[in-house]
């Protein structure tokens, strides 16, 4: 291990990486039982997609898979399912006509209106012991976390 490493370990607190971890596992549990409190019947992973296209809008199968970090064919295989349920479209890319755009449809767009304020809702909750300053002080240490990781992976 090199000498930088040991001096950063030094600096962050005990299960600092574990904490991270066990607030994102909480965070994903009290979402899963909210969305089934609303009686969403779609699995975690369909809600993250529906989630990931009413957030950010049309996007291709690719673009999506990398922002869920999920494997192509079973990506492939859960937008089947939506595409199935209505939820959403494929429409041809407009710059690659090998490409298709996913496309949420009028009830995939519903959907996704109600899973984004339900998830609103359990990380109101998880941040309703923080000030409004802690709570942005929270936020910038999270972008600021953020932006280093990315900028390494960038290289």
């Amino acid at each position: 291990m090199n000498t930088v490493s040991i001096q950063a370990k030094a600096h962050h607190p005990a299960g600092f990486g574990a904490l991270i971890g066990q607030v994102r596992s909480e965070l994903t549990r009290a979402g899963r039982k909210a969305f089934e409190a609303h009686g969403v019947g779609l699995n975690y992973s369909q809600i993250e997609a529906v989630r990931r296209l009413a957030a950010l809008g049309p996007m291709s199968a690719g673009e999506l898979a990398k922002s869920l970090c999920y494997d192509a064919g079973a990506l492939t295989r859960m937008l089947d399912q939506l595409e199935q349920r209505g939820y959403l479209e494929r429409h041809p890319h407009p710059d690659d006509r090998r490409a298709l755009r996913i496309v949420l449809s009028r009830s995939g767009s519903a959907l996704g209106e109600q899973l984004i304020a339900i998830s609103e809702d359990v990380l109101d909750h998880a941040l309703s012991d923080l000030s409004e300053e802690e709570q942005r002080q929270l936020a910038d240490y999270m972008r600021r976390m953020l932006a280093t990781l990315r900028a390494e992976s960038a290289h």
